[in-house]
């Protein structure tokens, strides 16, 4: 009332539009940041591919390595068929276009230098001629180098590796390298190895072409406990082969210990920056891509400016034509306003005096009065029929209730029946079949063992023979009740599997315990003294029983375990019947 009394509709339009322009603008807003946030996304999908696009071109390249040094190690073996290369006068008369091929061989194939080392570790030739030529990997200055550590693993004939990268003094620089044995006639005659060239490695490192004006990439290894950066970095000028002192929380130090990872974070220059990193498998070193996050925001920040700036014009037009044109039909909006506040609250018998409005005006006013008229007829049939539905709910409700309890007696019943065998009451087959999978994993779940206990009544057949059928299933009925009272424990089952086979499954006992049971079982069904004349075991009615312990850490199957605790009752049978055998299972 205070609104339709006190604020003109031109006012109320003014508010309302304020509302959908601070609505939008919250929209736009979330749109903008929901922008943000997808292109900081792509932006670690971007860093991620860009990482892997170099490790996966490192991978390449090293392949690559070994095919290139099979085929040194081939033209090797082809010099050897004829020349004697592991003797030191052969390199020094050695044909000028043999080392000459070399030489060219280890620029193609990125290799900062090749060497022949014979059986002996002493490097016989290298193209390089450094000063580790002629010293021995075995036992001269460089035994401990990566070269003597790949030579020697050559001599085993294992598959070729790329060692770690480590400073090399010969080349004073930090080097890795790999080795292949020579082989004649299923033997090693020498070693070829070769030291692999840093610069084409940083070349793929280094390239920026994906990187924008932030990006860079840092490389490096660990060494005695300490992070070595590999190559020279782009803006933070590390150098190559030194120490790198950044903090723990560096991706770095995840990236050679194996991790992987993206991620936002602030750099060590204080600058939010997206990071990825990642090990390079091959050469045994962690590698990080970064670029600054202003660099991927930069566009959004100019469209976001734009689109503010287009979104506030647009308000300010749209705010004045809507309150020019509201100026000239805002009174009958106001009163249809207030007549429709009326009846939303009840009230349906209105009164317009619409003559004063214009003629379209006048249509709408006498269409609203109409419509008043007729949702007071249509409120008054609802409530009628409200009256009458709610009656039939609470009748309709009461019935269902009923019928329901008699469906839910019906079925109790009815699983009963199905479960149980209806002359002993013990649970039947079917039940058997349900429910021995399921303790067999709760036995694996709550780690403890379980048994299958399988018994029969000795020859039950002569008995019914002898006595009549009607007292054998009395002797089936009194062993039933033997069988309950032993399977009182949530999780411990009797069965009557047919005839007078009958099975137990009980569970959480010690072997002994399971033995134990079994026979008390069997002494109680002696001590009914039942006469069975014709029992070769006893002159009482006797049981036999096989048991079989399933243990937690088993993989047979339902069927298998029923196969085993069976087989175990046929040995209690045949060895002389009356008896409990018992077997525990090993997997």
């Amino acid at each position: 009332m205070f609104l339709t009394n006190k604020m003109t509709i031109l006012k109320r339009t003014i508010i309302w539009l304020s509302s959908i322009a601070v609505f939008s603008f919250t929209i736009l807003i979330f749109i903008g940041l929901e922008v943000r946030e997808t292109i900081r996304h792509n932006g670690l999908n971007r860093i991620h591919s860009i990482l892997n696009h170099k490790i996966e071109t490192i991978d390449n390249y090293v392949e690559q390595r070994y095919v290139s040094l099979t085929n040194i190690t081939e033209l090797f073996y082809f010099a050897s068929r004829h020349h004697s290369i592991f003797k030191k006068y052969f390199w020094k008369h050695s044909p000028e276009s043999l080392q000459k091929k070399l030489t060219i061989i280890a620029k193609q194939n990125g290799f900062y230098d090749i060497f022949l080392i014979s059986l002996e570790g002493e490097i016989i030739y290298s193209v390089k001629h450094e000063s580790d030529l002629h010293t021995n990997l075995l036992t001269g200055d460089y035994r401990a180098s990566q070269l003597a550590h790949v030579f020697k693993d050559a001599l085993k004939n294992t598959k070729p590796y790329v060692s770690e990268f480590h400073f090399y003094e010969p080349s004073n620089d930090y080097a890795a390298f790999i080795a292949e044995p020579i082989i004649h006639n299923g033997k090693i005659i020498g070693i070829s190895a070769a030291q692999i060239d840093n610069k084409t490695i940083q070349a793929v490192v280094n390239d920026s072409s994906e990187l924008g004006k932030t990006g860079e990439v840092i490389t490096a290894v660990i060494e005695n406990k300490k992070l070595i950066n590999m190559f020279a970095t782009r803006h933070t000028k590390i150098s190559p082969h030194t120490f790198l002192i950044l903090p723990q929380d560096n991706p770095i130090y995840e990236a050679v210990r194996g991790g992987r990872g993206q991620k936002y974070r602030v750099d060590e220059t204080g600058e939010n920056s997206v990071v990825a990193w990642g090990y390079q498998k091959e050469l045994r070193c962690g590698m990080m891509v970064k670029i600054d996050e202003s660099e991927l925001l930069y566009e959004w920040y100019k469209q976001t400016t734009s689109l503010l700036l287009l979104f506030f014009i647009g308000v300010m037009v749209v705010f004045g034509m809507i309150i020019i044109a509201l100026r000239s039909f805002a009174k009958p909006i106001q009163e249809l306003s207030h007549n429709a506040l009326l009846i939303s609250n009840g009230h349906y018998d209105i009164d317009i005096n619409s003559s004063k409005y214009d003629h379209e005006w006048q249509l709408l006013t006498h269409a609203f009065k109409k419509m008043a008229i007729e949702i007071k007829q249509k409120v008054t049939q609802l409530y009628e029929t409200n009256i009458v539905l709610n009656t039939q709910k609470r009748e309709l409700e009461e019935l269902n209730r009923t019928l329901e309890t008699r469906i839910e007696d019906k079925t109790k019943k009815l699983q009963e029946l199905a479960i149980t065998d209806p002359m002993t009451e013990l649970y039947n087959r079917r039940h058997y079949i349900l429910t021995i999978q399921e303790e067999m994993n709760r036995a694996k779940r709550h780690n403890h063992t379980m048994a299958l206990m399988m018994l029969d009544v000795d020859h039950f057949k002569r008995y019914n023979d002898t006595y009549g059928h009607q007292a054998g299933d009395d002797v089936l009925i009194r062993i039933a009740k033997i069988l309950k009272q032993y399977t009182t424990r949530s999780g411990e089952y009797a069965f009557r599997l047919g005839g007078e086979e009958f099975a137990i499954i009980v569970s959480d006992m010690s072997d002994d315990e399971y033995l134990y049971l079994g026979h008390r079982i069997r002494n109680e069904t002696e001590a009914l003294s039942i006469l069975h004349k014709n029992n070769d075991a006893s002159p009482y009615v006797t049981i036999s029983m096989g048991i079989f312990v399933y243990r937690p850490e088993s993989i047979m199957t339902h069927e298998q375990l029923y196969k085993a605790a069976d087989e175990q009752l046929y040995v209690s049978k045949d060895q002389g019947r009356n008896q409990v055998v018992i077997k525990m299972s090993t997997l």
